[in-house]
């Protein structure tokens, strides 16, 4: 699939009934290498599972403010939960409320007593965040690499890298 093993660090926010468990259960299924680490520091991305409990717009608000809390510049995945019986049931595009960089928001749909529903939107959500992840593995930084990226992120340094190869420097 790509250079090497996508490193992700789990936060829910609320009640899932387990179902961020299935979720990441399918994912590891469909993406060879995941490896979920219990660490801010050692991930790639953070999966952030967030079940809707009142009004989606605030839950979301307040789920991003956590996440900008813990990172503010690593990617991230929100996973929206919607409770329902119904696997058919159609529900707000999440990601219309979401004006974070570097996040996919996918929305999925679970029940308190059958975990997450056996449905089409489930299915579309794991593939999306299958693709998102199978990119962050082909562009995945030597180690390093790694470190200095680390340690801008660490410090939250934005900064643009030139390729620089001194064998190229033109005599005058």
């Amino acid at each position: 699939l790509g250079k090497g093993a996508v490193k992700y660090f789990t936060c829910v926010s609320g009640r899932t009934f387990g179902s961020h468990e299935d979720f990441k259960t399918r994912l590891q299924n469909e993406v060879p290498g995941l490896q979920e680490v219990s660490t801010l520091d050692e991930c790639d991305i953070i999966l952030l599972f967030l079940p809707i409990v009142s009004r989606a717009g605030t839950n979301i608000n307040e789920a991003l403010d956590k996440l900008d809390e813990i990172s503010v510049y690593k990617p991230a995945v929100l996973v929206v939960l919607h409770c329902t019986m119904d696997p058919e049931k159609v529900v707000l595009d999440s990601s219309k409320l979401v004006n974070r960089e570097n996040t996919l928001t996918v929305d999925c749909l679970f029940h308190e007593d059958k975990g997450l529903l056996k449905c089409c939107k489930n299915e579309d959500a794991v593939k999306t965040v299958k693709e998102q992840l199978k990119g962050l593995q082909g562009t995945k930084p030597t180690n390093s690499q790694s470190s200095v990226f680390d340690l801008l992120d660490c410090c939250n340094i934005k900064t643009l890298f030139v390729d620089y190869n001194p064998l190229r420097e033109e005599k005058l």
